[in-house]
């Protein structure tokens, strides 16, 4: 497996963790992933296979974003970004996927609200 560690504050590319605080982000999308497809397509088969490929597109962005360096894509205000290792990615897909799970026994929107509130606090602190 990769050499990570299992919790830290941190993921950097020198030291790799696969759960970090933004791991509560990640399962807070899950949760709200699920009720937003839950209040949009109640009938709609295969939930969530469709909420991990958009939650794994999200993933190979970051991806992209961390070894690609040059390019058209590149712009300096990512370089603050260059901390996400795919021990990192996994933990938070897990986290992801913990949260569609609580969002199954979760009705209530205003955890959407949370999770929105939740994601701009953490960005605009650049926790993580």
């Amino acid at each position: 497996m990769l050499d990570c560690e299992i919790i830290g504050f941190r993921d950097t590319n020198k030291r790799c963790c696969y759960i970090t605080p933004f791991s509560l982000i990640h399962i807070l999308s899950g949760v709200a992933l699920n009720l937003v497809f839950k209040k949009l397509h109640p009938n709609l088969r295969y939930k969530f296979y469709y909420a991990l490929t958009i939650h794994t597109i999200y993933e190979l962005k970051d991806m992209y974003i961390n070894y690609k360096t040059d390019g058209p894509f590149y712009t300096n205000k990512w370089a603050y970004k260059k901390s996400n290792t795919l021990g990192n990615s996994i933990g938070d897909t897990f986290a992801f996927i913990l949260g569609y799970y609580i969002g199954i026994y979760v009705n209530d929107p205003i955890f959407i609200l949370i999770y929105l509130l939740s994601a701009v606090t953490f960005y605009k602190l650049k926790i993580n």
